[in-house]
């Protein structure tokens, strides 16, 4: 099943496991890989990436920076 299909037959499931996911996460028990983080000017080049399936873990955009 894809993400969507969990979200819209059993929502409340999926706000129970999405509450636990980011427990972990404050936690300091989950620490997603970063592969990279970009200005947000450079999001061309992010969704490129992702596009041809270079990325591993995340890219982060990075509003704040110039």
């Amino acid at each position: 099943l894809q993400f969507s299909d969990y979200r819209d037959r059993a929502p409340e499931r999926m706000r129970a496991a999405q509450a636990q996911i980011y427990a972990l996460y404050e936690a300091g028990r989950l620490q997603p890989h970063v592969m990279a983080e970009l200005p947000l000017a450079r999001f061309r080049e992010a969704l490129a990436a992702v596009a041809e399936r270079r990325v591993l873990g995340k890219i982060v955009l990075d509003m704040k920076a110039r």
